[in-house]
């Protein structure tokens, strides 16, 4: 999708805060607002804007989670794709991957399909628990037994940037871009 100047500031005014009402994002950019407020609901629409809540749950904030991994689980081959995704589809979700999981998703590694997952827990041990128990057995259930291949893991420390924009370490201040960060560093 093509994006006019508009949509452009608009994005950038949400990106820097996604609470700002269309009121302060039409005041702040100079757009009328109704052209925000039509222009915002079509990119909602279309699936360019979601919005979400990311919770600190690190050391920087709740200091619920003290350690982090990523693991790249690489599925046996012959495993497609179009496959997994279509299996996720119809597949129920555990309750432990909204509380442990912090990413997941589905790439190419080693010629192959895999998962990579940066899971937390209070302690580093219980992740490879975590792994073994909980998301070994879901993957086996929906592609079968032995449909992972094998896995590495590597310990994660600190989030420098994340989505593209943010960087909790440079340019978060009370839950959101602070306002001395270029609008050049957003939506580019």
């Amino acid at each position: 999708m093509e994006t006019d100047p508009y949509e452009e500031k608009i994005i950038r005014g949400l990106i820097r805060n996604p609470r700002i009402s269309d009121n302060q994002l039409s005041r702040q950019t100079g757009i009328p607002l109704k052209t925000v407020n039509r222009k915002r609901k079509i990119l909602e629409e279309k699936g360019v804007l979601n919005y979400l809540t990311l919770v600190a749950f690190g050391k920087r904030g709740l200091d619920r989670y003290k350690s982090k991994k990523l693991i790249i689980a690489r599925l046996r081959e012959g495993i497609t794709r179009a496959a997994v995704i279509e299996k996720i589809k119809d597949a129920p979700i555990n309750a432990s991957f909204t509380k442990h999981f912090l990413l997941w998703t589905i790439g190419e590694y080693k010629g192959g399909i895999a998962f990579i997952l940066i899971i937390h827990s209070f302690k580093s041990e219980d992740i490879v628990e975590i792994f073994n128990a909980e998301f070994v057995p879901w993957v086996e259930g929906i592609l079968g037994a032995g449909s992972i291949k094998g896995e590495e893991v590597i310990e994660l420390n600190e989030i420098v940037q994340l989505l593209n924009y943010y960087f909790p370490l440079l340019n978060i201040e009370n839950g959101r871009i602070r306002d001395d960060w270029p609008d050049s560093f957003l939506f580019t």
